[in-house]
């Protein structure tokens, strides 16, 4: 909490393409650093946890906002099922949002853009030990891919393998896969014998 708006310079972003923040950092530092991220042209992609309601400003900085069913719930008042989705989303792109990917657990994920871009993507079925950072895998994955030159589907499809991974194994970091898993099961529809061989 000692991170304060008055921190953040323009310059800070200069070498940079991507700002990714998450809620434990002071609100209104987040909404500067995603205000002078959007001066200077930066892909920006809250995870709004822990959840709390958002200014209108700081979603209009936003290009990815990545809630999940709590969260979208609070800030859109909508419940997370088709319906809910689609009126919730329409009501943040009205408020100036460029997408959203909503994860839904064993429900698995929701993307959605100001373009009428939707993508739907299933969770894989593994026994979960622990959901600790099963969303810190899931956009660190996602964010991986991205910045590879990966579509959008894909960084989806490899996000999912991360979370789910993540939630076969206890801990926090000592549950992250490394890269060399995570490409191991790219492209594949089901983690075959995953917790027999790789845990």
């Amino acid at each position: 909490y000692e991170l304060k708006p008055m921190h953040i310079k323009a310059d800070i972003f200069d070498s940079y393409d991507y700002l990714l923040a998450q809620l434990e950092t002071p609100v209104e530092t987040i909404e500067e650093a995603f205000k002078e991220a959007k001066n200077r042209v930066l892909f920006t992609v809250l995870n709004p946890a822990p959840a709390q309601k958002l200014s209108k400003e700081l979603i209009s900085n936003i290009d990815l906002l990545v809630p999940n069913e709590t969260e979208f719930e609070l800030l859109t008042n909508q419940p997370a099922n088709d319906d809910g989705i689609i009126k919730g989303a329409e009501y943040l792109f009205s408020l100036g949002l460029k997408a959203l990917m909503i994860t839904l657990g064993k429900e698995g994920v929701y993307y959605l853009d100001s373009n009428n871009k939707f993508y739907r993507s299933k969770a894989y079925d593994v026994e979960v030990v622990d959901t600790t950072a099963a969303g810190d895998s899931f956009i660190g994955g996602f964010m991986t891919e991205i910045s590879k030159g990966e579509t959008i589907e894909s960084a989806i499809e490899f996000a999912m393998i991360a979370g789910a991974i993540t939630i076969t194994r206890l801990g926090a970091q000592s549950s992250l896969p490394d890269i060399a898993l995570l490409e191991k099961f790219k492209g594949k529809k089901e983690l075959d014998n995953f917790q027999k061989n790789d845990c």
